[in-house]
């Protein structure tokens, strides 16, 4: 017995279709070219953007400064921890139960 295939019983042959090829312009000169005009707000915003990012979240300098009136006892350490446990529950850092 000879089994012949799809395309041989019926005589056609299958080529797949390819997508048409565009042509590559000869000169740079055919080349279209786009721009992109970055507003003057939009650069300011960006220079802001990166100042922002290099300032440090925790200043040391003050830390510092307030580590050394709290070990000279010259801090008032009771106000500004009410005043700092407020803030925290505001912003629900910590519960108040």
């Amino acid at each position: 017995m000879n089994i012949q295939g799809i395309n041989a019983a019926y005589g056609k042959t299958f080529e797949p279709k390819r997508p048409e090829q565009k042509s590559v312009p000869a000169h740079n000169s055919d080349l279209k070219t786009e721009k992109v005009e970055i507003s003057e707000q939009s650069t300011e915003i960006r220079k802001l953007m990166t100042l922002v990012e290099e300032i440090p979240e925790i200043r040391l300098d003050i830390v510092k400064e307030i580590k050394a009136r709290i070990k000279n006892n010259d801090y008032p350490l009771e106000n500004n921890l009410d005043e700092a446990l407020k803030k925290m529950i505001q912003q629900d850092l910590i519960s108040p139960y």
